[in-house]
């Protein structure tokens, strides 16, 4: 099997977004994604012409993802999905030494073998595979879960945060019919109104209703304060095989974003209107700009 490119080192947090907000979470985030959504917080997200850099230094000035600097605008993550960074990833060598970081985030039994359900407390704890996009190394991701499945315990729940653009294939829909554990994909589809990517390249309404075969799924829109983004989003909507439930996110990646109280609630009360789930970034205000949390 190949190296195992990620974009950090795993990392222990709680789930900031969707219906698994606030559980105990360990985050393995993917290097790499397809699509860049340069637009997101720009003040006008289908014009390229009018964008700002989120970055202007050179690339290679940033030795360690410690030196990156906090994102607004662009993509949140734009370490994890822009090649100009790939010498911030890490790279492992096999799914057993990353296994291995993985269980050495997780809290001990008295004999010394992590467990996925707190000694004290009982509470269980989530895996998430994001990113980037996960599904882009799906035959690492496969080998991580069929590793993590057979222990004595094993994670409540397998989380993927994905963009839905990337079908499933043959090795990871096996290895999660084998292995019979509960998984969820919170799917995150880009609106051009929000992103400036096109809607042809972001939006596949036949690859959530296979989702739907292999695990429950939530969708999971990031939207701004405009009328633009809802319309597109119920135009979306419209278009799904089946129901699935709906969350929208404000836009943003900052502390400051997310606490902008006048766009936030413009937001939300647009939400409740249309009758949407909303999803907050808890991590954003519990942990600030920390990529680790």
């Amino acid at each position: 099997m190949s190296k195992i490119r990620l974009a950090q080192k795993p990392f222990l947090s709680v789930q900031g977004e969707g219906p698994r907000t606030g559980k105990l979470t360990v985050f393995v985030r993917f290097f790499g994604c397809n699509l860049r959504c340069p637009g997101f917080f720009q003040k006008q997200p289908t014009r390229p012409d009018t964008y700002i850099k989120p970055i202007l230094a050179d690339p290679k000035s940033y030795k360690t993802l410690d030196e990156f600097p906090v994102v607004e605008v662009g993509c949140d993550t734009l370490y994890a999905i822009d090649p100009k960074y790939k010498h911030l990833a890490i790279d492992y060598a096999s799914v057993d030494e990353l296994v291995a970081e993985i269980e050495s985030l997780l809290p001990k039994l008295k004999d010394g073998t992590p467990s996925w359900v707190h000694p004290q407390t009982w509470n269980e704890y989530d895996i998430c595979f994001t990113g980037g996009e996960p599904l882009l190394q799906q035959d690492h991701v496969a080998a991580i879960i069929s590793k993590l499945a057979s222990g004595n315990t094993h994670p409540a729940v397998y989380q993927f945060e994905t963009n839905g653009t990337q079908n499933l294939e043959d090795v990871l829909i096996n290895t999660i019919h084998s292995n019979k554990r509960d998984i969820l994909f919170n799917v995150s589809p880009k609106l051009f109104n929000v992103t400036g990517e096109p809607t042809e390249k972001t939006w596949f309404p036949e690859i959530l209703n296979n989702f739907r075969l292999a695990g429950d799924v939530a969708l999971k829109f990031v939207v701004n304060d405009k009328k633009e983004s809802f319309d597109e989003l119920a135009d979306k909507i419209c278009e799904l095989h089946h129901p699935i439930p709906v969350y929208i996110m404000p836009v943003g990646s900052s502390y400051a974003q997310q606490a902008d109280y006048e766009v936030i609630n413009k937001i939300a009360s647009m939400a409740l209107e249309r009758g949407y789930h909303i999803s907050g970034r808890l991590h954003c205000i519990l942990f600030g700009n920390d990529a680790e949390r």
